[in-house]
């Protein structure tokens, strides 16, 4: 990382400058220099690197880009010189305008969310058939300690409850971990910056808590067991 100061002098190429402020160094910005567009410098103009050229405008940007192709192209006539970089269009330069790049952006974004949620909802899926899958087997192994709990008196209803909160507990504890997991994950990552938002926890919470009645099964199974049958078989 080079230690630059406002007022301090560069050279580029043989040319000197006076830098006279910083941009922040993310997204876009990244190892850029920007000069004025006054500069004619057939050193600069010519390199192989990228040069990119941002314009400001009042008017219609999309009514403006034919009318800056149309300059380049005055600009920049030669397309065959040895050593120039092409664009697809085998041209020394690209024109793109602010809206179609939000554009892209948007639908990239689109494209993002689609697909994580087509694995939410399947991890979803597979959650509810573990978590139906779990209490079934709590019911099958305690299967003489519930024939206990009702031939002492425990009514259908609480022993009903007790499974059917295990399957929300067994939610929660998901959320839980895969929440801290995700969080340190993504902290471990270097140069990622992330906000944590309360509401992410409340929505995740609001999703896991219906995750949890699907013990709703299981637990009527082990709600309808018969005291007798049960400690027989246990």
């Amino acid at each position: 990382e080079l230690k630059i100061r406002v007022g301090e002098k560069i050279k580029i190429g043989e040319d000197g400058f006076r830098v006279i402020g910083l941009v922040t160094n993310q997204g876009m910005t990244q190892g850029q220099i920007i000069i004025p567009l006054s500069i004619n410098n057939e050193t600069i103009l010519s390199t192989k690197r990228n040069l990119e050229v941002v314009i400001l405008t009042d008017g219609k940007p999309a009514v403006l880009q034919n009318e800056i192709q149309r300059i380049l192209k005055g600009r920049f006539p030669d397309k065959k010189k040895k050593g120039n970089q092409f664009n697809r269009d085998n041209e020394r330069f690209m024109v793109s305008i602010a809206e179609g790049l939000l554009e892209m952006i948007k639908n990239q974004q689109w494209t993002s969310r689609m697909i994580v949620l087509g694995i939410g909802l399947v991890t979803l899926i597979l959650a509810g058939g573990g978590i139906v899958n779990l209490i079934m087997l709590a019911v099958r192994q305690r299967y003489k300690e519930i024939g206990i709990m009702r031939a002492c008196g425990a009514r259908r209803q609480t022993i009903f409850y007790l499974f059917l909160l295990e399957g929300v507990l067994l939610s929660l504890y998901g959320l839980v971990l895969g929440g801290g997991m995700a969080f340190v994950y993504v902290g471990l990552i270097d140069g990622v910056r992330f906000h944590l938002f309360l509401d992410a926890f409340f929505w995740s919470a609001f999703i896991c808590l219906p995750l949890g009645l699907c013990g709703y099964y299981p637990a009527m199974m082990a709600a309808a067991i018969s005291p007798c049958e049960a400690i027989r078989q246990g």
